[in-house]
């Protein structure tokens, strides 16, 4: 992955976006809250991190705010490119994905990312959904977790950004995926999509309930559930469940399934 140099605006670059995150962590301050102190350890190896996407501000603010180093998180040719942003993006932890044809560098250099011991995050709705509801999970995302064995860690971004009042981040446990399963990848991304869907879902659903207690510290855990998300990911797909089709489109990034012919569905962006 072709990087920026480490001249005198890289660093400048760096110290801004520090700044910039201090500034967030004021303004919107984050608490982080665990399943179980096993998803707080989970989150300091290599790992996928999905997330629920509400607002343009997610694709910074939840780097910016987990502990640890910066994760690299995935953003569209359209906004990298941009000739005011890409000074920016190719100089931070950003990944770009080319939504007009076929672009398979997404994988090799996420891949890159986990391999060196980082952590990568990615929108699976692949648009901003604004309802309060959680919107169809591309499948395509799985494909980085199935050629590099990372786990996939879901993360609810819970509530909206207000001004001086705190942002919670409810982080999971890594799920329990069955990519490597016989049969046609198209079919079995599809199924552990949902399944991806189902547990965020369900944690979204949880912070509503008298389980999730509103702790002082910054860092709380909260009692595990049970989750049955296979089957109920079963289950939103024989009833055809998805998201809102009216939601804005975003830099965040997914890849879909569109094109009749396999490779094509698998590593064919959204449009």
């Amino acid at each position: 992955m072709k990087r920026a140099g480490k001249g005198p605006l890289t660093w400048f670059v760096h110290l801004v976006y520090a700044v910039w995150s201090l500034w967030n962590r004021i303004l919107f301050p984050p608490k982080i809250k665990y399943l179980s102190p096993a998803a707080k350890q989970a989150m300091k190896r290599p790992c996928i991190l999905i997330a629920n996407h509400t607002a343009h501000t997610d694709g910074y603010y939840l780097p910016q705010m987990l502990p640890g180093k910066l994760p690299y998180t995935y953003v569209t040719r359209k906004w990298y490119d941009k000739p005011g942003l890409h000074w920016m993006f190719s100089r931070l932890p950003y990944i770009p994905v080319n939504l007009q044809e076929m672009d398979t560098a997404w994988l090799g250099a996420g891949a890159e990312v986990l391999k060196r011991g980082g952590r990568v995050i990615l929108f699976p709705e692949g648009k901003l959904v604004t309802d309060g509801s959680l919107g169809e999970f591309h499948p395509g995302f799985l494909m980085l977790a199935k050629q590099t064995g990372a786990p996939v860690i879901p993360i609810a971004l819970c509530g909206g950004y207000r001004k001086f009042r705190r942002k919670t981040l409810l982080v999971g446990m890594p799920l329990e995926l069955k990519l490597n399963e016989p049969g046609r990848p198209s079919v079995i991304l599809r199924r552990e999509a949902a399944v991806c869907r189902t547990a965020l879902t369900q944690m979204l659903d949880l912070r509503e309930t008298p389980a999730v207690s509103e702790s002082k510290s910054d860092r709380a855990y909260l009692p595990e559930g049970g989750r049955e998300a296979e089957a109920c990911a079963e289950a939103a797909l024989q009833t055809g469940k998805s998201g809102s089709d009216t939601a804005e489109k975003d830099p965040a990034v997914t890849l879909s399934a569109r094109e009749p012919d396999e490779a094509a569905e698998l590593l064919s962006p959204v449009h």
